[in-house]
């Protein structure tokens, strides 16, 4: 027994759904208004999952040169959003072979 697919829709993909898009013509309406900005998500909106840490001012430096740094409290998930003191997203974090330190694996620009 055989089947086939004559169309595919994806209709979500986690927290995102087909009732949260934007249709090419008001993408194109918003960018020819140059409004297109109100669209976007904030970087981290995809990030949810991951337990948010809040950086001290002397750990910025270290984790944007890839270096790992001691957290006071592990966070329970399996990567973590790091932020600056001043609520930037600065980076991903995953545990280090140090205990109670966690390194950086992917660092954002700021």
């Amino acid at each position: 027994m055989g089947g086939h697919l004559s169309a595919l829709a994806r209709l979500a993909s986690g927290r995102w759904n087909i009732g949260d898009s934007v249709s090419l013509d008001e993408l194109r309406t918003a960018v020819e208004a140059d409004d297109w900005q109100c669209l976007l998500h904030p970087m981290d909106a995809a990030l949810q999952d991951f337990e948010r840490v809040d950086l001290s001012l002397e750990m910025v430096p270290l984790v944007t040169n890839g270096q790992a740094v001691p957290l006071d409290r592990a966070p329970q998930t399996e990567m973590a959003r790091a932020y600056t003191p001043d609520g930037a997203l600065l980076a991903l974090l995953q545990p280090s072979d140090q205990p109670d330190c966690w390194r950086p694996k992917k660092v954002f620009q700021i």
